[in-house]
């Protein structure tokens, strides 16, 4: 037997008011075939009704939510600027005495051994590039010291020799452009730190495409 079909829980609050109305309307227009419904009709605007005024009461409040949550931003923003200037203003006086800078009610930064040489670059490899006359290269990252990679290239038919400057990259993969197409080049990549160049890496080769 067919029977009226609602499917109250997959709707959302705004389609359940909806829908409340259009029966509402509905039946109301069809007087004669539904002469006494139950719940009345007006039950039924009067529940679209509640449901309305508190999902703009919730806008409403969300609204407020949203700009307090602004204001707090912006004064926090403004504090941590305080906070950095007096941070500042103890350096100064402090001069790196742990003792003065606890006093002031701030934590001292502990002292940082210094970073010793750069390792040797790892799994450098070489690949055609998206364009004519490019090759990608790519390798293992450095995650401590490292300041930037210094990337070297030969086109010396024993792939040894006449190392000459590519590029500077920070980030542990680069494309260098430019070259001849079809012919061979090799490439070696060292990482920099604060203590000067890591050994070479092992060297890389690729036809440029």
């Amino acid at each position: 037997m067919i029977k009226p079909k609602l499917e109250l829980s997959r709707l959302t609050d705004q389609e359940v008011i909806d829908l409340a109305t259009l029966i509402a309307q509905s039946m109301g227009n069809e007087g004669t075939l539904f002469p006494a419904p139950e719940p009345p009709l007006t039950a039924l605007n009067n529940g679209a009704k509640a449901i309305t005024d508190l999902l703009k009461e919730r806008a409403n409040l969300q609204q407020q939510v949203t700009a307090k949550t602004l204001a707090i931003r912006a004064s926090r923003d403004t504090l941590e600027a305080l906070l950095t200037t007096e941070a500042s203003t103890v350096d100064d006086i402090a001069k790196g005495d742990p003792t003065i800078i606890a006093k002031a009610g701030m934590t001292p930064s502990e002292e940082q051994a210094p970073v010793g040489p750069m390792p040797k670059v790892e799994n450098l490899a070489a690949t055609a590039g998206d364009e004519a006359g490019e090759i990608d290269l790519s390798w293992n990252p450095i995650r401590r010291g490292l300041k930037s990679y210094l990337i070297e290239q030969s086109a010396s038919p024993d792939g040894q020799s006449d190392w000459t400057f590519a590029k500077v990259e920070t980030k542990s993969k680069t494309t260098i452009a430019g070259l001849e197409s079809g012919k061979r080049y090799w490439f070696r990549v060292k990482a920099i730190g604060a203590s000067g160049e890591g050994p070479a890496s092992d060297i890389a080769t690729k036809l440029a495409p």
